[in-house]
């Protein structure tokens, strides 16, 4: 697991709670607030280009982590924050 960022901006309340890297083309990074909010960072590779994309909930992180290939992910300008 990767070492705490910190954020600034309508993310700065959150801390990286996990990280996924086991895939080489897409990997998936947790953070969550003290109340329980949370997002989830997909990054994938394909060839030379990243795209991140993010999916976000208010509770349930747990739940969320386990199923996050499930979720809908949308760019960080339309997550609705």
């Amino acid at each position: 697991m990767g070492a705490t960022r910190t954020f600034h901006g309508v993310v700065a309340p959150y801390q990286t709670s996990e990280e996924d890297r086991t895939s080489a083309t897409t990997q998936y990074f947790g953070f969550l607030d003290k109340g329980g909010a949370w997002y989830i960072q997909r990054m994938v590779i394909t060839g030379s280009t990243v795209a991140w994309t993010y999916a976000r909930g208010t509770n349930n992180y747990p739940a969320n982590w386990i199923a996050k290939a499930l979720l809908s992910y949308v760019r960080f300008d339309k997550v609705g924050w």
